[in-house]
């Protein structure tokens, strides 16, 4: 069943076919024509030599037929006698099928001779009559069966031969197919340094060679994407931080909560763009070290949310895992910064997780309003808002979570995301603590 899939998957396997369909069409269009052209030619031209031919031979047997004579023919020429009559029941084939199975036609002869004609596959037979004796002629067979077989069963060879040659040059014709789609897969998982290699010079190598100069072309932009918001991230932090020194000059302190509250906000999008920046580059390097999970979650918590209402569930046993600490604690504070923004106010807490099985496993749970299935999917994507509007009362600037995504893809994990509308969301965090 495997194999009738595949096989009829393969774009070989069915040229190939259609190859075979059309070679039998032909063959029975070209065989039956033949035929028609060679019976046409057989009746009207060679029959009637045939029949002359063995006009005279029935004259050489005499009346009654002479045996001697016709045994002495039959030597000679390649034609087989039966003679049947008073007395006489002898052939000089008697491996011949019975007369009786096989139809005559009659037709008429030189000098008043009538004779009774029959073909039938390859034996064509003559019968007629000289006095009381009935003689029948049939041109002997110059292959026995055996030989036929054998010539079959050669063609036969031949011919998988030459199917299975045909098979291997369409293979070789579409072999840049697969490396084709081997290629675009790559390009469109990510790898966009990967390129398709291929020598041939006809339209699949120029095909080829095209997705290679698109993704140059793809490759570059996004280069050039990133080092201009790596550039324009960077040239942001001199005015923001003038503006921070200027705003401890104001001096109504509302005003001054207000305007630090704003620039941290852009000190921390400043931040995140810069991060993501550095973990999308194929040259990242994690400062990987041995530390206690639970020591780097309760510095996120002192650290970042001392106030906030947050229910913890850490291993009993110190658990030491071989991460970037810096990565994992933004991971963790990116994560709890979300749950806590759609947790209703004095609603129940904010639940931590954290678990130590094959892989590190972090849980953030909370009971905010939940989110729409279809846009789960997106979640992870940057700058994806379920907001339309993008209000800053319904959440950030659609950064954290892609953050949290890349940290744990940096360390060989995943994220997903369960949610249901009215009962809250869950994100779990798997990480390879090795």
């Amino acid at each position: 069943m495997k194999l009738l899939k595949k096989l009829s998957f393969s774009l070989s396997a069915r040229l190939l076919l259609l190859f075979v369909i059309t070679g039998i069409l032909i063959w029975i269009i070209i065989s039956a024509t033949l035929r028609f052209a060679v019976s046409h030619q057989f009746e009207s031209v060679i029959q009637p030599h045939l029949i002359q031919y063995l006009e005279y031979i029935q004259r050489d047997l005499g009346n009654p037929p002479d045996l001697s004579v016709a045994e002495n023919l039959s030597r000679r020429l390649p034609v087989d006698i039966t003679i049947r009559g008073p007395g006489v029941d002898w052939s000089t084939a008697p491996q011949t099928s019975p007369l009786p199975e096989l139809k005559f036609h009659t037709m008429q002869g030189t000098d008043g001779f009538r004779y009774a004609v029959s073909r039938h596959h390859e034996r064509f037979l003559l019968k007629t009559h000289s006095g009381d004796y009935e003689i029948t002629f049939e041109i002997r067979r110059k292959t026995a069966h055996w030989q036929e077989s054998i010539i079959g069963l050669l063609a036969l060879t031949a011919l998988i031969g030459v199917l299975y040659l045909n098979y291997r040059a369409i293979r070789w014709l579409f072999q840049p197919v697969q490396q084709i789609q081997a290629g675009v897969q790559r390009i469109g998982a990510g790898e966009l340094d990967a390129r398709i290699q291929t020598r041939r010079s006809d339209e699949l190598g120029v095909l080829a060679a095209s997705i290679n100069a698109m993704a140059d072309d793809i490759q570059k932009m996004l280069e050039a994407k990133r080092e201009l918001l790596l550039a324009i991230s960077h040239e942001l932090r001199s005015p923001i931080t003038r503006a921070r020194v200027s705003t401890e000059l104001v001096e109504a302190a509302e005003v001054r909560n207000a305007l630090r509250h704003d620039l941290r906000e852009m000190e921390s999008l400043i931040e995140e763009l810069l991060e993501t920046e550095r973990l999308n580059s194929r040259h990242v390097v994690l400062n990987k070290s041995h530390h206690a999970i639970q020591q780097l979650a309760r510095e996120v918590l002192e650290e970042q949310f001392p106030l906030a209402n947050i229910e913890c569930h850490f291993p009993e046993k110190k658990e030491t895992v071989f991460v970037d600490a810096s990565r994992i604690k933004l991971l963790l504070k990116n994560l709890l910064e979300n749950a806590i923004r759609y947790t209703p106010e004095g609603g129940p807490p904010v639940i931590l997780e954290i678990q130590m099985k094959e892989l590190l496993e972090i849980t953030v749970q909370n009971t905010g309003p939940g989110i729409a299935a279809e846009h789960i999917a997106n979640l992870t994507e940057p700058f994806y808002r379920a907001d339309p509007s993008r209000q800053r009362k319904t959440g950030g600037y659609g950064l954290g979570l892609y953050l949290c995504r890349i940290i744990a893809e940096a360390h060989g994990g995943r994220i997903t995301i369960e949610s249901e509308q009215g009962l809250g969301t869950t994100v779990r965090v798997l990480i390879n603590p090795r």
